[in-house]
């Protein structure tokens, strides 16, 4: 993206038009520099997905599930 931001953008639209198509809650990637690329596109699109690593994704998931198990 900071070498090449003509193909870093190319690369992000079709992300950026599928989400604007199928809304999603999150988009998960684990490379950290695809997700500030991307979220920046969520961003100037107005869109509200977050963009999270799996390991959150999964940190979250196991903590509500822990808590809904809890009683």
């Amino acid at each position: 993206m900071l070498k090449h931001p003509k193909m870093a953008r190319q690369l992000r639209e079709p992300i950026i038009e599928h989400l604007q198509q199928h809304p999603a809650d999150i988009l998960v990637t684990s490379n950290i520099g695809c997700a500030m690329h991307i979220k920046a596109g969520i961003e100037q699109a107005g869109l509200h997905t977050e963009v999270m690593h799996p390991i959150t994704l999964l940190k979250r998931q196991l903590a509500d599930h822990s808590l809904s198990h809890a009683s």
